[in-house]
């Protein structure tokens, strides 16, 4: 049996270990909501974890909203790469970048259960969706969202009155064929 080079190690794989079962829903949450793709959240949680482990000093005397708040941090900025890299970065206009595509509506929904209201949330571009999942559901200023996104602090509140009415068109149009 081979022991651990210290009690450090040891204690170290069995934190993370206890830290990834505990934080796993919570960061599978956001993962869902900042995707496009339903075969992305899981990909980007483990990276999310990796990261978290890889780069923070965590210690038992760490509080559980400390974790909460850095891996929420890492998973929506991991989610902001992914989806910069996915788009052409040629394109010269941050509009062109992340408002690329027109929402579509999603004409499968007989109830809004959760998976539809996900992907409705799925259907509108990029940018709207990240700035409408930060500001509403998780609670940061413009300035934060503005900082994470890579958009002028002034574009944040026209985003979101964008996220806003889109949603509302599709949830209309959706609640219309139920």
């Amino acid at each position: 049996m081979k022991k651990p080079k210290s009690i450090s190690e040891a204690d170290t794989t069995t934190s993370q270990k206890q830290i990834f079962y505990e934080l796993y829903e919570f960061a599978l949450k956001i993962c869902i909501r900042y995707t496009s793709c339903q075969n992305e959240p899981e990909q980007v949680m483990y990276e999310g974890f990796a990261r978290l482990f890889r780069n923070a000093r965590l210690t038992k005397f760490v509080s559980l909203q400390f974790l909460q708040k850095k891996i929420k941090e890492i998973l929506i900025s991991i989610c902001i790469e992914r989806e910069k890299k996915k788009i052409d970065l040629e394109k010269d206009s941050e509009d062109e970048l992340f408002l690329s595509r027109e929402p579509r509506a999603n004409t499968t929904a007989l109830s809004l259960s959760d998976k539809q209201i996900i992907d409705i949330l799925r259907t509108i571009p990029f940018v709207l969706r990240a700035a409408y999942n930060m500001s509403v559901i998780d609670g940061f200023d413009d300035q934060r969202i503005s900082l994470m996104l890579g958009i002028p602090i002034s574009s944040v509140q026209y985003y979101l009155s964008l996220a806003r009415e889109q949603l509302s068109q599709l949830l209309q149009h959706t609640t219309a064929t139920a």
